[in-house]
């Protein structure tokens, strides 16, 4: 059982858009900062997603390596940093139990978990938040920490995206299936996509990425297993899917950057960011996809829709139908860059898109409940 005890607390920042913020846990104040997106009028419950920052990092230097902030202004979600915690003689280098790992929090036996479970209900006591919404992502050891969250509080998580990180958590028994969509470069050595120790400050083993992605597919009794759906020069894409609730693991590896945030900004210990994808892009719309609302049958949670693409391959001018409307098609290169944005106002649609020069994109739609993505 566990016990935790809060209390509230707000420290204004800047303008309301972003506030450093506290709550008093058990024995402690930890801290947390907020970003609001400029369509918040707080009355619509937004999604939220929690960025959890890597090891040596911190709540306020995570906005700047990952971009998120941007993402949130952009897509219209809810960014929420918490912080970690660190030694005395190193308190701004903040670290996450994510396991078996890292640092203070582990040695300590810190409850983050806890944390972030009554962080999410206290940020939702303050901020109209979708709580069928919330996901999670995080580089490295905070990678670890969502790998955690999916398995130790899978009744609040809908989905996670961790970042150049591996599971530290056996045996992973989550309540509810969660979908995982993974980013790593081939080029990082602090945590091999391969598995193995790495040549991080941490010097311990990484489960190889295959075998997590296989353990959190065979949660969601996947039928397709590491189906690979493109392998170029700049990344592979392998999926698991077919899963319970219409679930999927999505696992990009990119060919360029190494340990740090594709898409990103470069950090003073890390390698320089991927400039071939971007990991923001990219994992929004997979988020956009999941919510809570699954009854673990098969079923999924946002309905299937009869869709239809003609003719894919495309040479530039291609018909949609099934889709329904009102709602919005939005398509996105390889590397997760949207490069067009368009509403119909009936259907079919008829799309030219041959100013867009030759590869792989993908379509992504919504309208109301009914989301869907196609290659």
């Amino acid at each position: 059982m566990r016990i935790l005890l809060v209390l509230l607390g707000i420290l204004s920042v800047a303008a309301a858009k972003a506030q450093l913020d506290s709550i008093w846990v058990v024995d402690r104040y930890r801290y947390y900062h907020v970003y609001l997106p400029s369509q918040y009028d707080g009355e619509t419950a937004l999604p939220m997603v929690i960025g959890l920052h890597g090891g040596f990092g911190s709540a306020l230097q995570f906005p700047d390596q990952s971009l998120m902030s941007e993402s949130a202004e952009e897509n219209g979600f809810i960014a929420l940093y918490p912080d970690g915690l660190g030694y005395l003689l190193a308190p701004t280098l903040h670290y996450w139990n994510a396991g078996t790992c890292c640092a203070y929090p582990f040695q300590q036996g810190i409850d983050d978990v806890g944390f972030i479970d009554v962080l999410i209900d206290s940020v939702a006591a303050l901020y109209a938040v979708d709580l069928n919404r919330v996901y999670a992502t995080g580089i490295s050891n905070g990678a670890m920490m969502s790998y955690r969250l999916a398995c130790e509080l899978s009744h609040r998580i809908a989905a996670i995206a961790p970042v150049e990180g591996s599971l530290m958590v056996h045996p992973c028994n989550p309540d509810n299936p969660v979908p995982v969509v993974h980013f790593h470069s081939y080029l990082d050595s602090n945590i091999p996509y391969q598995g193995g120790v790495g040549d991080g400050a941490s010097d311990h083993y990484n489960p190889p990425m295959d075998s997590v992605m296989n353990v959190f597919s065979e949660i969601a009794h996947c039928e397709h297993i590491a189906d690979t759906i493109y392998d170029g020069f700049d990344y592979t894409h392998v999926i698991w899917d077919s899963c319970d609730c219409g679930y999927r693991m999505d696992y990009y590896i990119c060919t360029d950057g190494g340990h740090s945030w594709p898409g990103g900004e470069g950090t003073i210990i890390g390698d320089d960011p991927s400039e071939l994808m971007d990991a923001n892009a990219l994992m929004w719309a997979f988020f956009q996809e999941f919510s809570l609302d699954c009854t673990p049958t098969g079923t999924p949670g946002i309905q299937e829709v009869d869709q239809s693409i003609f003719p894919n391959p495309s040479s530039g001018e291609l018909t949609l139908s099934g889709i329904g409307t009102p709602g919005e098609i939005r398509i996105f290169s390889a590397s997760g860059s949207e490069v067009f944005r368009h509403s119909p106002n009936g259907e079919p649609v008829h799309l030219d898109l041959s100013h867009l020069p030759n590869g792989l994109y993908f379509i992504h739609y919504g309208t109301g409940g009914k989301r869907w993505i196609k290659m």
